[in-house]
């Protein structure tokens, strides 16, 4: 690793490209990173993911985004300053280093210390920016993976809502990638679980609801189910979610084999019924039939 760091500061192109594809191909193993942190490797390679080079910046990025998924690191790396940096790289119009930057800020928001302090104006600008000038499948997933992460946090799925972030969320619901969706529909059921939320989820979030649940893939559903069992506790919101045709999709979704997906189901159901016409919207669906083996 020293002799790596040393070539590193080579005036040489070449040398540092070279360097910096050795220490991403380090970063790559788990066992190496305790050696990259006692030798300043991570150091190093947070001042090369500032180099002009694209592709120095691309094997930085990545190796930062590697190192960022080892849960014994997490809090170390960020002492570096690597959540700035991830920042700064996903400003950068390259979209592999967008791609990266978001990796590396959705690992390390599965760590529950870093969660609030991921939360900040730039990073929703950051996000807002990615999901909505960007079609990229991967991209997305780490925005959908990432939002769903903090949402972990209890008041994170406050502020999320309050900075705006429900508008990127309706985006996402609607791309055809499976774990774009799935990731979508698991941020909403987490910042649905706090009450104080359940009015921002009258309009166009209602309508996004009904559309993952349309998709009948059964981790999205049982997610969007779960969403529905918390924001149904409304009489108001369980009448707009009839009215959206939300009934017939959760009654198809009783024969699902996933277990959570039925159980939520259930749960959905059991409270969207407690509203007249829905249980007249549960019958003329047959959803006796469905519930009775």
């Amino acid at each position: 690793v020293s002799s790596i760091l040393r070539v590193s500061l080579f005036p040489d192109h070449e040398c540092v490209r070279n360097a910096a594809l050795s220490l991403r191909k380090l970063a790559a193993y788990e066992a190496s990173h305790c050696i990259l942190f006692s030798q300043d490797g991570v150091g190093a390679i947070i001042h090369l993911a500032g180099h002009d080079d694209l592709q120095i910046r691309i094997q930085s990025a990545s190796a930062l985004r590697d190192i960022s998924s080892n849960g014994d690191f997490q809090l170390a790396i960020k002492e570096y300053g690597v959540i700035g940096i991830a920042i700064e790289l996903a400003c950068q119009p390259e979209i592999e280093l967008k791609i990266l930057a978001m990796g590396i800020l959705r690992h390390l928001s599965v760590a529950m210390n870093l969660k609030k302090e991921l939360l900040n104006s730039a990073i929703i600008d950051v996000l807002s920016d990615c999901v909505e000038s960007y079609d990229n499948g991967s991209l997305l997933f780490e925005c959908a993976s990432f939002i769903a992460n903090l949402a972990e946090h209890a008041q994170n799925k406050v502020d999320l809502v309050q900075m705006g972030i429900l508008r990127c969320l309706i985006s996402l619901s609607k791309h055809g990638s499976v774990t774009v969706k799935q990731n979508s529909a698991r941020a909403l059921a987490l910042i649905s679980s706090t009450p104080r939320n359940h009015n921002s989820f009258i309009g166009c979030v209602l309508d996004a609801l009904i559309g993952l649940l349309q998709c009948q893939e059964e981790e999205t559903c049982s997610y969007t189910a779960a969403a529905i069992t918390n924001i149904a506790t409304n009489n108001e919101i369980s009448a707009h979610i009839g009215n959206l045709g939300g009934i017939h999709p959760l009654i198809l979704l009783l024969k699902s084999s996933d277990g959570n997906c039925q159980r939520n189901v259930c749960h959905a159901l059991s409270r969207l019924t407690t509203v007249e016409e829905n249980k007249l919207s549960t019958l003329s669906c047959n959803g006796i039939d469905y519930l009775i083996p």
